[in-house]
């Protein structure tokens, strides 16, 4: 899975918006927008300046140690 990261604003693009940090914890993470390798490819040419598709593992709750 891609995700769109902004380098500018430091942050991710959800659903709703950009994940904010508050406190020092990124929140909005789980409603961050996902992309599938194709689909990121296609894409790329349309980001907004200072974004970007980076790859982001899904996490599953065995990876928590």
């Amino acid at each position: 899975m891609y995700i769109i990261k902004n380098d500018h604003r430091n942050a991710f693009k959800t659903y709703d918006g950009w994940t904010t940090i508050e406190d020092g914890v990124l929140t909005g993470l789980q409603n961050v927008m996902r992309f599938t390798e194709r689909e990121a490819t296609l894409n790329e040419a349309r980001l907004p300046s200072g974004s970007r598709f980076i790859y982001f593992p899904r996490r599953r709750w065995k990876d928590l140690p």
